[in-house]
């Protein structure tokens, strides 16, 4: 399965780099454009896996007691913490 991630990650990055214009030959002198499309890929992606990561969390359905007994769960088998 951690080759299927690799693979579909290295795909990923593929086509945002064809898609903003990037070229290799230039090295570090890309177009504005090229970088500009780079910030807004990595800007919009970190905020939507945020958003993703707080939506999750918040329908997570966990309460205090939920915590304490998962944690006497642990402690009787590996012992105190």
């Amino acid at each position: 399965m951690q080759k299927v991630g690799y693979s579909l990650s290295s795909l990923g990055v593929g086509i945002v780099l064809v898609l903003s214009g990037f070229d290799a030959e230039l090295g570090g002198n890309q177009s504005p454009n090229t970088i500009l499309s780079l910030r807004l890929v990595l800007a919009i992606s970190t905020a939507v896996w945020a958003i993703l990561a707080m939506a999750v969390l918040y329908f997570y359905p966990i309460t205090r007691q939920r915590a304490y007994n998962t944690r006497d769960a642990l402690e009787a088998r590996r012992g105190a913490v």
